[in-house]
């Protein structure tokens, strides 16, 4: 199922773009710092989700001159697509888990911030992107991204030592400190979920395409 109107899925996406934009602004300070807040996962999900917002206005307004019937512009699928799944398994592990372990913010303007990253992709997709255009490979390829993200935690902590994340822990997550016997294993987990969520998305994309209706 696909909007085939540019002046809602316009609005959508303004909207969309406003409440992360608020989002962030309330909830980065609940961090020491700025950069404290980059050094997470999700808040860096969340960013980018928001230039990605912000740049499909423009295509949306650009495609207007087509006018208000027809598919709108959209994001390129093969970024959107992986982006939609980080921002739902960030999402869904600060509440299973950043919230548990006291490792995260907890508060109204955090469970908003989160809200909206499982939420607004999940929408985009669903009502105004193109399906089946992404590649099983993109899942593989993709998977530098989390990669750079769990090589960057080590070294973050050797070149700025002593300086936590939140509430004293120097990792955004704990499980992924590299001093933990269980690293290892977390480590697995870690790349295993990310990757088994990429695939999913991909195939439910497919699906929704009807890539897999038999002729």
């Amino acid at each position: 199922m696909i909007v085939r109107n540019r002046v809602i899925a316009l609005v959508f996406r303004i909207a969309a773009f406003a409440l992360l934009v608020t989002s962030i602004q309330l909830y980065w300070p609940e961090y020491p710092s700025f950069w404290c807040a980059m050094s997470c996962f999700d808040f860096q999900v969340g960013m980018s989700l928001t230039i990605m917002f912000g740049f499909v206005i423009v295509f949306n307004l650009i495609d207007l001159r087509f006018g208000m019937r027809g598919m709108a512009a959209g994001p390129y699928m093969p970024l959107a697509l992986p982006l939609m799944a980080f921002s739902i398994v960030s999402g869904l592990m600060y509440f299973s888990y950043s919230i548990p372990t006291g490792s995260a913010p907890m508060g109204v303007f955090p469970y908003i911030f989160h809200t909206l990253l499982i939420s607004l992709p999940l929408l985009e997709w669903i009502l105004f992107d193109e399906k089946g255009t992404v590649r099983r490979s993109t899942g593989f390829t993709i998977m530098i991204y989390p990669l750079f993200y769990y090589v960057f935690g080590y070294f973050r902590t050797l070149i700025w030592p002593d300086t936590p994340v939140y509430a004293g822990f120097e990792y955004a997550y704990p499980c992924l400190d590299f001093r933990t016997d269980t690293i290892v294993l977390w480590s697995i987990v870690y790349f295993a979920t990310l990757l088994a969520v990429l695939q999913l998305v991909i195939f439910l994309n497919d699906v929704f395409c009807g890539k897999y209706r038999r002729l």
